[in-house]
């Protein structure tokens, strides 16, 4: 059904009423009045008639229309809402799966927390020996949050580092960005630096 059907049915409605109304006995009475009376008086009563009988149905057709107006137009900002919410839904649906397989339990909340769960799978790396700097943390928000940060370590075996890395990336399931590696030649121990993201919920 178009915009303008209501406002047809309406029309026909109102001139209806209209012929009824002239075929009362009170549309007669007035219709007499109107012929005794002066001749600019009755252009008055004329245009007071026609106020009656058009003027205002026009206006009251005229409040319909954009009272129906602004009822399409509320409906449609409704509408576009919700396919907002519905688009943010998918991608947040999406975002939370692509990060499932990288995404660990508990979640961190501060550079302690972080050194805590490094350290709980340092395994024959001396524990005392690894530090956390340029911690960094950003709430991505639903509980969600991303930590950037250096891993320091000192004396360590190759056999020993490899383990922790291992241990890292399958139980904390941190991700590696970079690193920078010395051997000192007369301990063959290892130190150094790296770079993790570990995302947590």
């Amino acid at each position: 059904m178009s915009l303008f059907n209501p406002m047809k049915a309406i029309d026909a409605f109102l001139f209806t009423k209209c012929d009824d109304f002239k075929k009362n006995s009170t549309y007669q009475k007035m219709a007499d009045f109107n012929s005794t009376i002066e001749h600019d008086s009755r252009d008055l009563f004329n245009f007071l008639l026609s106020a009656l009988f058009f003027i205002i149905p026009i206006a009251l057709t005229l409040f319909l229309f954009l009272k129906n107006s602004a009822i399409k137009s509320n409906i449609a900002k409704r509408e576009q809402v919700a396919q907002e919410a519905e688009k943010f839904l998918a991608i947040k649906s999406k975002t939370l799966s692509i990060l499932k397989p990288v995404l660990s339990n508990p979640k961190i909340n501060n550079q302690n927390d972080l050194l805590n769960q490094i350290k709980s799978v340092a395994g024959q790396l001396p524990s005392s020996k690894i530090q956390i700097t340029n911690f960094e943390m950003a709430e991505l928000g639903e509980g969600l949050s991303k930590v950037q940060a250096n891993i320091t370590f000192e004396g360590a075996y190759n056999r020993n580092l490899a383990q922790f890395i291992e241990n890292l990336a399958n139980r904390k399931k941190v991700l590696f960005v970079g690193s920078r590696i010395t051997k000192n030649v007369e301990t063959d121990l290892l130190s150094g630096i790296i770079k993790i993201v570990h995302f947590s919920k």
